[in-house]
């Protein structure tokens, strides 16, 4: 929970540098198992960071959200 703070703060002083952020809040968000919050963060993610370094291992935890989805 601290950490998701943390990195929210972060993404909100400067959104544009900080897009790291997004991902680490929407892993965040899974381990505190808020999914849906967790779908949204990695979703914007992705759309936002086309070819980021983490891009693929936001896709591989969207993918685990999904089939989790009932």
């Amino acid at each position: 929970m601290e950490a998701y703070m943390y990195y929210q703060s972060a993404f909100m002083v400067e959104p544009q540098k900080n897009q790291d952020c997004l991902f680490f809040m929407g892993f965040c968000a899974i381990k505190m198992q808020k999914n849906d919050q967790a779908l949204d963060l990695l979703n914007q993610f992705v759309k936002d960071n086309p070819g980021h370094e983490n891009e693929k291992k936001a896709k591989l935890l969207l993918l685990g959200l999904q089939k989790a989805k009932p």
